[in-house]
């Protein structure tokens, strides 16, 4: 899979390079090598109960290709993690990310979003799905294309496409391939107010050891977006969902159909000192074991800049799961709190102190866990325009 995933990436920025002529002479290149180290206290390892200190090591390049109606950023990251104990923990991970916006014409936009990670279930499957897993490589590919065509001044219409691939090494978690495209409307009623509608389809293709399954759906969905002042601006969006899931495997043949709500809204603010945002998002996905879940999540972000080279910031996060219980029963929650103090040491080196609390509650099995770390790091980057 990893080469196919980097394959398919190398030809998005490709295609996004190659539309608006990047590459030309009065292209702007930058490269950006960056390298952190952070050393952090675990009172709870991977919810083992055990406590640890974990050594991470990330190296990566950043590589910027701009012009006038071109911005292409590729980025790829090394994240090494070693611990003082818990060696059977020790792994290296893989992050690669494209993000690309293009205008085409005076009327119409390309934006093109790919990410390939090559990472463990135990960095990120708590926040993600409200679960605790064993340690279990995981290779995770996703890609985005979205056109915009301005249609009148006040009227704006896009289509998105989306691909992703999921591989666990673990014989019991399931593997699946997901593909998604949504039609959009924008009504820009005034310069501060303007409506939203649209329709949506997924499916995702779900591949068990003993067999197969599918989950598939359709949405309707209508929001706004609305500029309250020049500080605050509001969305919000929600819609009617309906989905259908099959599984073929033995002792278990099951077509269901179900339906539901999605939706999401967002509060964000910008002050001179002070900007962040509080969002929450309702959606579907499938689980580790291919159980439909419907997922429901929490963010706030804030960044204080307390001096000119000094600041705070504090992120939360909530993360609510349920299934239907046709596969597996699922009712699961998992809350986090970090904060961390940043210094800038001068223009290319960062110092940072933080402290994270998570939770993680399986109502069904009436067991939780809570952990408490504590870290520090320094961070360096250097960009270069060539």
């Amino acid at each position: 899979m990893k080469i196919r995933a980097l394959t398919t990436l190398a030809v998005l920025l490709a295609t996004a390079t190659g539309a608006c002529g990047a590459w030309a002479q009065s292209a702007q290149v930058i490269v950006t090598p960056m390298v952190g180290y952070r050393i952090q206290y675990d009172d709870n390892v991977n919810n083992t109960g055990e406590a640890d200190l974990e050594h991470r090591l990330r190296p990566g390049v950043r590589l910027d290709v701009n012009t006038e109606r071109s911005k292409n950023r590729l980025q790829a990251e090394l994240s090494l993690y070693r611990y003082h104990d818990s060696d059977n923990l020790d792994r290296t991970e893989q992050d690669y990310s494209l993000s690309s916006r293009n205008e085409l014409t005076e009327r119409l936009r390309l934006n093109l979003q790919g990410s390939y990670e090559d990472d463990y279930t135990i960095s990120k499957i708590s926040e993600e799905l409200a679960e605790t897993t064993r340690k279990t490589a995981r290779q995770r590919l996703n890609t985005s294309a979205r056109m915009e065509f301005t249609v009148t001044e006040r009227n704006l219409l896009g289509v998105t496409y989306g691909f992703g691939a999921t591989d666990y090494e673990r014989q019991d978690y399931v593997d699946f391939e997901q593909q998604s495209l949504s039609v959009d409307w924008t009504y820009i009623w005034t310069e501060r107010f303007r409506l939203r509608a649209g329709t949506g389809f997924s499916w995702y293709d779900n591949d068990y050891d003993d067999g197969s399954g599918s989950y598939s759906d359709r949405s309707y969905t209508a929001g706004f977006e609305y500029d309250l002042n020049e500080i605050w601006t509001w969305s919000l969006n929600g819609g009617y969902l309906q989905s259908n899931s099959t599984v073929d495997r033995p002792g278990l043949d099951l077509d269901k159909d179900g339906d539901g709500y999605v939706g999401s809204s967002r509060l964000a603010w910008e002050y001179p000192r002070s900007s962040g945002y509080l969002e929450y998002a309702r959606d579907n996905t499938v689980g580790l074991s291919g159980e439909t879940l419907t997922r429901d999540r929490f963010r706030l972000r804030e960044r204080y800049l307390i001096t000119e080279r000094s600041l705070l910031d504090f992120e939360a996060v909530a993360t609510l799961t349920e299934s239907d219980g046709s596969i597996k029963d699922r009712d699961s929650v998992y809350y986090s709190l970090r904060p961390t103090y940043e210094y800038r040491l001068d223009e290319d080196w960062t110092w940072e102190l933080g402290y994270r609390y998570e939770f993680i509650e399986d109502k069904v099995a009436e067991d939780d866990y809570d952990r408490h770390k504590v870290f520090t790091g320094i961070r360096w980057q250097l960009p270069q325009e060539w």
